[in-house]
């Protein structure tokens, strides 16, 4: 990538925050269309493009890597808060489970931005 667009902070938090929400789009379709507990493995894909996306964004713009991962749940959180129907009657655990969302986002972040740096070494 260039230098220019590595630097540019805006890009990687638009599409942190585009996958975020577009992952919770992905989840409602798919309980739209096949019920919510018919078939999990639309959850599984889902937080594997977002964990994905967290890597590729900290391998490209390693610097302060944390944020995409960040970026992605709270889009993700936002989203889901605004379109779920739910009371949210067992909150505590939504954000425990959210939290640790966000420890192994920013992980692939900074695995990302860890690869960035070794592979640059080499070259």
């Amino acid at each position: 990538m260039s230098k220019q667009i590595t630097q540019n902070q805006w890009l990687p938090t638009i599409i942190s925050i585009a996958v975020g929400a577009t992952v919770w789009f992905m989840f409602e379709s798919a309980i739209n269309t096949s019920g919510l507990t018919s078939d999990f493995s639309y959850w599984w894909a889902g937080y594997a493009i977002m964990f994905l996306a967290a890597g590729l964004l900290g391998y490209f713009f390693s610097q302060r890597p944390w944020r995409w991962g960040i970026y992605i749940v709270i889009a993700h959180v936002v989203v889901a808060s605004l379109r779920s129907k739910g009371d949210h009657s067992m909150l505590p655990l939504e954000l425990i489970f959210f939290g640790l969302m966000a420890v192994l986002f920013v992980l692939a972040s900074y695995l990302g931005a860890w690869l960035s740096r070794k592979l640059g070494q080499q070259t």
